[in-house]
């Protein structure tokens, strides 16, 4: 079983809890087990806040969020047309410092790192960006 379903729009900020409820209703009709969907969700949103604040810089910008499994996986491609990027390059906070000496931001990547197994980064074919996200062995073989 392979399904996929995507979603592609132009997207602001202000999208998010759309992009947010598309993503739950995926994870939901594959049946992805609810422990562990929270923390699907949120990389994803973290993600998706990154390229929509930084790449696209606050501004309207096209964002394709595809979601299917594969075996035992489940695999995100998040999609955009910003300069490329690669957030995997962006160094690990320091959470052992006080949150009242930390900067404010800078710990989507950190979460996304979390609660995925596996990140890739490449650039596409139209110079924007491709995120593949694998959450890892958790659906049964049947």
């Amino acid at each position: 079983m392979n399904e996929q379903t995507s979603l592609w729009q132009a997207a602001e900020l202000k999208d998010l809890a759309e992009i947010r409820h598309f993503v739950e209703g995926s994870l939901n009709e594959l049946k992805v087990d609810e422990a562990i969907q929270y923390g699907i969700v949120l990389a994803v949103d973290e993600l998706v806040s990154n390229v929509l604040e930084h790449g696209y810089q606050g501004t309207a910008g096209p964002v394709e969020i595809s979601i299917k499994r594969a075996d035992k996986d489940l695999i995100i491609l998040l999609r955009d047309q910003a300069p490329p990027f690669n957030p995997l390059t962006v160094a690990e906070p320091d959470v052992s410092v006080p949150l009242e000496k930390r900067q404010i931001g800078g710990l989507g990547v950190y979460l996304a790192r979390h609660y995925l197994d596996h990140i890739e980064h490449r650039i596409t074919a139209q110079g924007g960006n491709e995120l593949k996200l694998t959450k890892s062995g958790i659906f049964s073989s049947s």
